[in-house]
């Protein structure tokens, strides 16, 4: 810079070198100077800003820096840590490593950067204690609880001498030989099922016998019933209804270990202890059947009364008038004023006789051509139109009479219970004096077919 400013001097010209162009020419250099000291300033400044060709390292983690202070201060191995341990006059000799042994590995000290920062600018929330977690639900998870045992496979003790003994006791009391055919069966025990002293009845003496068709398992308290309600309830109602004693009853179900309906859980039935019977229908002694499933609401037409016989007066007698003509058309009686028929036919015959007999269609031996005996042909022809003319009269009014006798004859009357709906109803109401339970068709669905009948002892008998 200043060679610049002696230049400047050495070629100034004379004029210059006075002492006022002096002055114009230092103030002069002086502002070159400092312009050229400014631009130096900015050049550099830029020169700063300028990006250098690597891009620079991200500032150290002062905790991984930490880290590897720790770690280096530390001996890596067990080698090292002894070799710290021992005094410096005496080094220690280590033995020399099995290749058996393997070094263990110092953790992995440089994790990534950004996860290091993403874990950095999260907040650090302290984990707090687990809750312990509750049941789940069986119903929501599916899980179904099984089904509750079937009487069957419920444990139960057998019987002992004592039951049998006092159950067999009390059939003798119950039923005899004479009454009821009968063959004693051996104890019953499937779970929780049967009964001590079972017998299978065949037929009954009641009123007459009665057969159990097919015979029936079941206990003697049942027997004993069944046998009172053919003889007072059956037998009678069979007589007043049917007109003939009853001589067979279609048993459907006697002994069966299940639960009421068949279900898989509820309540046993009475028919697992051999203590029901289930009755579906009849048998007279004149072959006719009853049947519970058609003949509960059977239905039939009301009888009519029959009309009186028309009397023999009311028919009017045949005219007399009438049977003269009928008479004396067949040549039997004479006509009024007429006392023979040859005078008249001869005379037809010799005025025009060969008209008369000529022809199928000629008129008969004395007629003539107006109808009239002995004077023309025509006669029957007139009659038969004149009885057709009436015929069609007397069939027309007919037809009005028997149209009018419709319009007024009353409707019928209605359908009336007939006679096998009244036994079965009459049987349905006498068995619920004597049996513990009486179900019959309007109980329920399961017995729309069959009478219900168990021997379930109760205050007071049970019946729909």
């Amino acid at each position: 810079m200043l060679g610049t400013v002696l230049l400047c001097l050495l070629a100034a010209p004379a004029w210059a070198q006075s002492s006022y162009g002096l002055n114009e020419l230092l103030r002069d250099a002086r502002k070159a100077v400092e312009r050229g000291l400014n631009s130096n300033g900015r050049s550099g400044q830029r020169r700063a800003r300028r990006p250098n060709s690597a891009p620079p390292l991200p500032a150290q983690n002062p905790r991984r820096a930490e880290r590897q202070s720790d770690e280096a201060a530390e001996p890596a191995g067990p080698a090292e840590k002894a070799a710290a341990e021992a005094p410096d006059e005496t080094p220690a000799v280590m033995p020399p490593v099995s290749a058996e042994i393997e070094k263990p590995k110092a953790p992995d000290a440089s994790p990534p950067v950004a996860e290091e920062r993403e874990s950095l600018s999260q907040p650090q929330i302290a984990s707090a204690p687990e809750a312990p977690l509750p049941d789940r639900n069986p119903v929501r998870t599916g899980a179904m609880k099984l089904p509750p045992p079937h009487p069957r496979d419920i444990e139960a003790p057998d019987w002992t001498e004592k039951q049998i003994a006092e159950a067999k006791a009390r059939c003798q009391k119950l039923i005899s030989g004479e009454t009821f055919a009968f063959k004693p069966l051996e104890p019953i025990r499937e779970g929780i099922c049967g009964t001590p002293a079972p017998i299978k009845l065949s037929s009954i003496q009641a009123g007459g016998k009665v057969r159990i068709s097919p015979p029936a398992t079941m206990t003697c308290e049942l027997a004993a019933q069944l046998q009172r309600w053919l003889k007072d309830v059956v037998q009678p109602t069979a007589k007043r209804h049917l007109g003939a004693p009853i001589v067979r009853l279609r048993n459907v179900s006697a002994y069966s270990c299940r639960n009421v309906y068949n279900r898989a859980k509820g309540r046993m039935s009475h028919h697992a202890l051999a203590n029901a019977l289930d009755v579906a229908g009849f048998e007279t002694a004149k072959g006719e059947k009853v049947v519970l499933i058609k003949h509960w609401n059977q239905m039939v037409p009301a009888k009519v009364p029959d009309e009186p016989p028309a009397e023999s007066a009311d028919v009017p007698a045949k005219a007399p008038e009438v049977a003269k003509n009928d008479d004396a058309q067949a040549g039997k009686l004479p006509i009024a004023g007429v006392t023979s028929l040859e005078p008249a036919i001869a005379a037809d015959q010799k005025d025009g006789g060969a008209q008369s007999g000529a022809g199928e269609n000629a008129a008969p031996a004395g007629m003539n051509a107006k109808g009239k005996i002995g004077k023309g042909r025509h006669c029957c022809a007139a009659n038969e139109a004149n009885g057709t003319r009436k015929s069609q009269g007397e069939e027309e009014g007919a037809t009005k009479d028997d149209s009018a006798e419709a319009e007024a004859a009353p409707p019928p009357p209605p359908p009336v219970p007939g006679p096998k709906r009244l036994f079965l109803r009459a049987l349905h109401k006498g068995a619920c004096g004597i049996f513990g339970t009486v179900l019959g068709p309007e109980a329920n669905r399961a017995h729309h077919d069959h009478f219900h009948l168990d021997a379930k002892a109760r205050r007071s008998s049970f019946c729909e």
